[in-house]
């Protein structure tokens, strides 16, 4: 059976240890993809036409795509997924105004992203199983912490991950994280 890919995107972030506040801190954000059976492929690759080597494109001061920046850590990452999810399995979220999200998402680390009926938050604890969230891996904190440092944020500490899920007929509309 031939495989496509599909896609687990790792927010990792410096929340500070301030959970129970609504803050943005800093994020580095990682996208992996893994194989599925081509007969679950709805979607195609998402980085068809993109070159495999390891680059660096800058969208601002601040900001750039590292391109293959975690390549030789796939396999090892996704292992790592797989064991959170393990622990807090992967879900699709209710937005505030009722609907369901097409992607499902897990956390891991100090406190995780959560989103119901009443609103966008971050908490210490999974709602789902009311235990705190799995510890993040160490290769999840040096992947992040080595990123932000290439893009001179050196001594970033991450300690919390929103890793959502994208299967095949997945959706993520234009929008903004600002409430």
């Amino acid at each position: 059976m031939t495989e496509s890919l599909g896609y687990i995107v790792a927010n990792i972030t410096n929340l500070e240890g301030l959970c129970a506040r609504r803050r943005y801190g800093h994020h580095v954000v990682a996208v992996l993809q893994w194989g599925m059976p081509e007969a679950l492929n709805l979607t195609a690759d998402l980085f068809a036409g993109f070159p495999r080597q390891q680059s660096r494109e800058t969208l601002g001061a601040q900001a750039a795509v590292l391109r293959a920046f975690a390549t030789h850590q796939a396999a090892a990452l996704i292992a790592e997924v797989t064991q959170v999810s393990g622990q807090a399995p992967f879900r699709h979220l209710v937005t505030p105004g009722g609907y369901r999200m097409s992607v499902a998402m897990t956390n891991c680390g100090s406190c995780g992203w959560v989103s119901d009926t009443s609103g966008y938050r971050y908490a210490e604890r999974d709602p789902l199983s009311g235990r705190r969230w799995p510890r993040m891996p160490d290769s999840f904190r040096e992947i992040a912490a080595a990123a932000a440092a290439e893009l001179g944020f050196v001594g970033f500490a991450p300690d919390a991950c929103l890793i959502n899920r994208y299967e095949p007929g997945a959706r993520l509309s234009l929008h903004r994280d600002s409430d």
